[in-house]
């Protein structure tokens, strides 16, 4: 659907994004991490054609239409949630009539159709960002780019914005594309993730792989925090195991036991992809069959 090759991003002489392929499939929801000032947010700009890549590629699918959702919501104060949404279509040639029956539309599948009259200073953050979700819906697009999205949300509100666009990606098919220093939310949200530091695509995987065996150090960096594993990241005399099905995990954790391993600590995650637990273990033995990792050898 989305095609990037070789694509680079110069501003003057800084370098943002260095010969960057990846590829975006329709109907999935691929998550951006990365450090900040990592070349994020100007690769969602370089795919909506807002950014001019300086050399490489851009192959977008005939016809796709893209929608963009950001952080601040960026609504005009002074105009009813109806008037906000129908800035989208201010170059349309939707009659006015037709306008109304799509804002309606858009306001149902965000469920804020009794706030059509209000204004954004009657709403919470979290209606404030439906509307937005409306007003990048009513063009009938078909890609969703969300630049922290759910940043200026709290826990649950931003969990609520989550449940809603995965929802719409499954009902409407939409493909999104969702930039995030949030991890928790990316690891329970996204099918695969593109890690990008400096500018350069240091890994992309499905989730449950890139969560539960990081391969390049910014993403063991990134993903310490999240997973629990920094405190033994410099630790030599520490080995890990990771399962990948709860049948696994409950088997790993008898023959721990029954060996009388030392557990120093174990962590289990859920992902779209399933379940994985990694079980942080004093001995660089093979144990019952389990492959034993080093943190740094991840």
């Amino acid at each position: 659907m989305i095609k990037l090759r070789n694509v680079s991003k110069q501003f003057g002489n800084k370098q943002i994004i260095s010969n960057l392929d990846l590829d975006i499939n329709q109907g999935e929801i691929v998550g951006l991490i990365g450090l900040s000032g990592a070349g994020k947010s100007t690769l969602l700009r370089i795919i909506n054609n807002l950014e001019q890549a300086t050399s490489g590629e851009v192959i977008i699918k005939d016809n796709i239409k893209f929608g963009f959702i950001f952080q601040t919501f960026n609504l005009v104060n002074s105009l009813t949630v109806r008037d906000n949404i129908k800035l989208a279509l201010v170059n349309s040639t939707f009659t006015e009539s037709e306008k109304e029956t799509k804002v309606i539309e858009v306001l149902n599948l965000v469920g804020l159709e009794a706030y059509i009259d209000s204004k954004p200073k009657e709403l919470s953050g979290g209606q404030k960002q439906r509307v937005g979700i409306a007003r990048s819906l009513i063009a009938d697009v078909d890609v969703l780019l969300c630049d922290e999205a759910t940043s200026a949300l709290d826990p649950f509100t931003a969990n609520e914005i989550i449940n809603l666009l995965g929802e719409l990606n499954k009902k409407l098919g939409l493909t999104i594309v969702f930039v995030s220093h949030q991890l928790e939310i990316v690891r329970d949200f996204c099918d695969r993730i593109a890690i990008i530091d400096n500018g350069v695509l240091c890994e992309v995987d499905t989730t449950i792989n890139v969560f539960s065996k990081p391969k390049s150090n910014i993403s063991i960096k990134l993903l310490g925090n999240v997973l629990g594993f920094e405190r033994y990241l410099d630790d030599p005399t520490i080995g890990l195991i990771t399962c990948y099905s709860k049948s696994e995990i409950k088997d790993c954790y008898t023959a721990l036991l029954e060996n009388n391993v030392d557990i120093e600590a174990t962590y289990q995650h859920h992902t779209k992809q399933g379940v994985f637990a990694h079980f942080f273990i004093r001995s660089a033995e093979q144990i019952a069959g389990y492959e034993i990792r080093r943190i740094n050898g991840l």
